[in-house]
């Protein structure tokens, strides 16, 4: 058994085939759950012939891992397979021991895509952010005559005074001049 599958619960989505019961016997051999409902599960399993985009779960925070299974005799494509956005791919061919690799190697695909969305998110807000402050900059330099330093010197001020972040009040000015233009 697994210790990093074990307790994780798997829900299949299957629409024509019905899942090789070696692949639930396998799943349970890792100490894993095989659940009716996908709603709130670890793993979904889908298979590749019957893959529907209306299926899968959207991306975002609490989206479980989406894994493909190819059963024995399906043709796949597999450009059109891996566009599909599967973490990790299950076949009727693999060992057991393949099996729990590419489970294993599908939740770390999914940690990672997770902290990468989340930092693209944090820079993302960091770029926005320093596009308002800027702004502010340029409607102080114009409204004040003041230097590009002054300009950011007058905001990092008011901004600790106010107890505000520099971009919060930069989005303020930017906010009232739009309002009063």
């Amino acid at each position: 058994m697994s210790a990093k599958l074990a307790g994780k619960s798997v829900a299949y989505i299957f629409k024509d085939t019905i899942p090789n019961e070696y692949l639930t016997a396998n799943l349970k051999s890792f100490g894993m759950d095989v659940v009716d409902d996908a709603g709130d599960v670890d793993i979904i399993i889908c298979a590749i012939n019957s893959i529907s985009w209306d299926d899968l779960p959207e991306e975002g925070p609490g989206r479980p891992a989406v894994v493909g299974w190819i059963a024995e005799g399906v043709d796949f494509r597999l450009d059109s397979v891996m566009a599909c956005g599967l973490d990790c791919i299950l076949s009727a061919q693999m060992t057991l021991a393949e099996q729990r690799l590419a489970l294993l190697v599908g939740l770390q695909n999914l940690e990672l895509n997770k902290r990468l969305r989340d930092r693209l998110l944090k820079v993302t807000e960091q770029l926005r952010a320093a596009s308002v402050i800027e702004k502010a900059k340029i409607i102080l330099t114009n409204k004040n005559g003041m230097s590009d330093l002054e300009s950011y010197k007058l905001l990092r001020e008011q901004a600790m005074n106010k107890r505000l972040t520099v971009s919060e009040l930069a989005s303020s000015i930017v906010e009232a001049h739009d309002i009063l233009s």
